[in-house]
């Protein structure tokens, strides 16, 4: 790996997936490690403090870690914000007011839960004690040149439903809709890549809006969780045939896209989709 010129190059590791090879560990969460050369930028953090382990197994070194960009409140995304405290002061945090909001979720016949980011976590982030700087993410915000976080996505398809089974309230009367679901993506010599924690959003929504800010720029790869693990198989279909529409080129799937959904989408991608495990590692030349 170290033949590459780390200047011209901007390089993407996942370092938190529910699958991981066996000198590495998993857990139901994602992370993922971005170098452009300058900055190192966070998405996501897992929901411990894991992703620092497999960045130390993978040779990544945190120090020079610069941004933290949340996808959204789910504790499987946020857990490992509180492990930070070391690279904190130095960090700037990307997140949406939002994604600070108690979550909960509550699948048919089943008890509500509490999946939201912890309250202490919370109140440390809204009072701008812990990180060098906390930019809310409400519109879409540019990290970087060629760096941009979507801030709230428009939800336009029909097909992609949104806020079942999550909700605001323990009482699971408030419908969560996440305004704080945001995706990040960057420009590449190849074309745009963007990178989803769980499209809560709906994934077509996500590049779509991804697209329409990029001024209709193509879209290379797309690399998270498609949040497809319990899609109906119209809804499977008609997000293939949008991929295709799109000439997305080449997409890794993790987390929650769910196994079925990740089967389809290697089937309709062949050489061109990336298993997404712990430890995966993609380049892409600077544009």
């Amino acid at each position: 790996m170290h033949n590459h010129d780390n200047q011209s190059l901007i390089s993407v590791t996942i370092l938190v997936n529910d699958i991981a090879p066996i000198n590495m560990i998993g857990e139901h969460g994602f992370s993922i490690w971005i170098d452009n050369g300058r900055h190192g930028i966070l998405f996501d953090t897992g929901q411990s403090s894991l992703f620092m382990s497999n960045a130390h197994v993978l040779g990544i070194d945190l120090k020079n870690l610069d941004t933290v960009v949340i996808s959204h409140g789910h504790y499987d995304h946020t857990g490992g914000l509180s492990g930070l405290s070391h690279y904190a002061s130095q960090t700037a945090l990307y997140i949406h007011p939002e994604a600070l909001h108690s979550k909960y979720v509550r699948h048919y016949r089943e008890e509500s839960r509490y999946i939201g980011i912890s309250m202490d976590l919370a109140l440390k982030i809204k009072d701008q004690s812990l990180f060098k700087q906390v930019v809310w993410t409400e519109k879409p915000t540019d990290i970087y040149p060629g760096f941009t976080v979507t801030g709230p996505i428009p939800r336009q398809t029909e097909y992609e439903n949104v806020c079942d089974p999550f909700f605001l309230d323990a009482e699971s009367i408030k419908s969560d809709f996440m305004p704080d679901d945001q995706a990040l993506y960057f420009e590449s010599n190849d074309g745009l890549v963007v990178i989803v924690g769980c499209a809560h959003a709906g994934i077509i929504n996500t590049l779509h809006y991804v697209s329409q800010l990029a001024h209709k720029k193509q879209i290379h790869t797309v690399i998270g969780g498609l949040h497809l693990n319990s899609a109906s198989e119209e809804r499977i279909i008609h997000t293939l045939a949008a991929l295709y529409d799109l000439h997305v080129k080449q997409i890794c799937p993790v987390h929650c896209t769910g196994h079925y959904a990740i089967e389809k989408i290697r089937q309709a991608f062949g050489d061109n989709y990336i298993s997404g495990a712990v430890g995966t590692k993609l380049f892409f030349r600077k544009a």
